[in-house]
């Protein structure tokens, strides 16, 4: 364990710099976030739809090729599935298009908590230190149990007795 305690003793300004610039990595991202929260959950929104309609009509696309390319593609197993693939993704498309126009309000709504959630964490920064505790206090019970292990273990082999001779020592009153 020594040799192990030593390299990280040598290696303690890269661990040091690592979690300083994590840090400030994670200031500059809470900052961002606060900035684009309202626009990232809408872009995700529309990056759904539009994968969905480009994945089925890039494989539309694909199919046309391998059969413009090749008359009798169009009879294997491969051109089918590729259709499949290409109607089960524009269906889903419409289902999604479909469940976002008729819950439009409720989307909006849930943009509108990101967007606080994001000025929460932009106005009460020392929140990113709570993790950080519970890190703490999960290594010291951790620290603990290694310890109580190590107690165990060195008291030696355990062995057990039948639970017949013991009670043939109990006396039973009456």
């Amino acid at each position: 364990m020594g040799s192990a305690f030593a390299e990280l003793f040598e290696a303690r300004w890269t661990l040091l710099i690592s979690a300083g610039l994590s840090l400030v990595f994670t200031l500059i991202y809470i900052k961002f976030m606060d900035w684009c929260a309202v626009w990232l959950s809408w872009l995700s929104v529309i990056l759904v739809f539009a994968s969905l309609c480009g994945s089925g009509v890039y494989a539309l696309v694909y199919r046309n090729d391998r059969i413009a390319t090749n008359a009798s593609y169009e009879d294997t197993s491969e051109a089918g599935w590729i259709m499949f693939y290409a109607c089960v993704s524009l269906i889903a498309a419409g289902i999604y298009l479909l469940v976002m126009v008729c819950s439009f309000n409720s989307l909006r709504v849930a943009i509108a908590v990101i967007e606080t959630a994001a000025d929460y964490f932009a106005d009460t920064k020392r929140i990113i230190f709570v993790p950080l505790l519970y890190f703490t206090i999960a290594l010291l019970a951790f620290a603990a149990w290694v310890s109580a292990l190590i107690c165990v273990a060195s008291i030696g082999p355990i062995t057990v007795e039948s639970v017949e001779s013991q009670t043939k020592d109990i006396v039973w009153d009456s």
